[in-house]
């Protein structure tokens, strides 16, 4: 069965006179554009998403400057995104945001433009650059359209890429940590707390952060992201880490 998210914007299609960039070319050799989105429009009710492609691929073209191009350029979009052929998905959508800033397609286009790549998510621990493009599409589409329909969607894969960039800062410290290298691991544990600290790993990173001063014996700075930490919901692991900062405390005599 359809996503029903998909058959929203179907319906969106069906129900607004959408863009038109240009005057309409007529053109007796090709067939009417309402033809082809209405085959279009069966083939992706039925999610046969590969025949969207080879169906519109060799002929969308022929439809530049039409009315409703956009319309077709939109479901292609969304072939292309459920056929995990990213970089053609992205063209359709960026294509749309850039030239039919008039659609109603367009919000939509912006938040697929975003599933591009949240579809493609590492793990924490892998390279980033990709949650990184995530994240500046969907904070785009919150700039655009703050009170559009999407805007809860589009706020909760924010947190999720901000949770995995915070996650990731956070193992790189805990790397440099576990290898006694707490400059380099303090500068990873601000990030999080800087960057990053309406995340689920802002507790982690400032216990360790308490820790890695306290063997600095920079006391100053363990003093004040001590209080910090005292303000926090703490995990199992901070928590170990608080029993862990408490007993240095005691053994080095020092008063935080």
């Amino acid at each position: 069965m359809i996503r029903i998210f998909y058959f929203f914007t179907i319906l969106i299609i069906s129900s607004f006179s959408l863009f038109n960039c240009s005057s309409k070319v007529v053109n007796k050799n090709k067939e009417p554009i309402d033809k082809i989105l209405s085959k279009t429009k069966k083939l992706f009710y039925k999610e046969k998403f590969y025949k969207v492609i080879t169906y519109l691929e060799p002929r969308i073209n022929r439809y530049n400057g039409e009315k409703k191009l956009d319309s077709l350029m939109y479901f292609l979009g969304i072939a292309y995104l459920e056929e995990k052929e990213y970089e053609k998905a992205e063209n359709e959508f960026r294509k749309i945001t850039q030239i039919f800033r008039e659609s109603p397609l367009r919000p939509y286009a912006q938040y697929y433009l975003a599933q591009v790549y949240m579809r493609r998510l590492p793990d924490p621990q892998r390279d980033q650059t990709i949650t990184k493009m995530a994240l500046r599409e969907l904070m785009f589409f919150t700039e655009l359209y703050p009170d559009h329909p999407l805007i809860s969607l589009v706020k909760e894969d924010i947190r999720i890429c901000r949770n995995n960039l915070a996650q990731k800062a956070y193992l790189n410290g805990y790397f440099y940590y576990k290898t006694k290298e707490y400059s380099a691991a303090k500068i990873y544990f601000l990030d999080v707390i800087n960057e990053y600290f309406d995340t689920k790993w802002v507790d982690n990173a400032t216990a360790k952060l308490v820790l890695c001063y306290i063997y600095l014996d920079d006391i100053d700075n363990a003093r004040k992201y001590y209080e910090l930490l005292k303000t926090l919901k703490l995990d199992k692991q901070s928590k170990q880490d608080y029993k862990k900062i408490r007993l240095l405390i005691k053994q080095k005599g020092i008063k935080l």
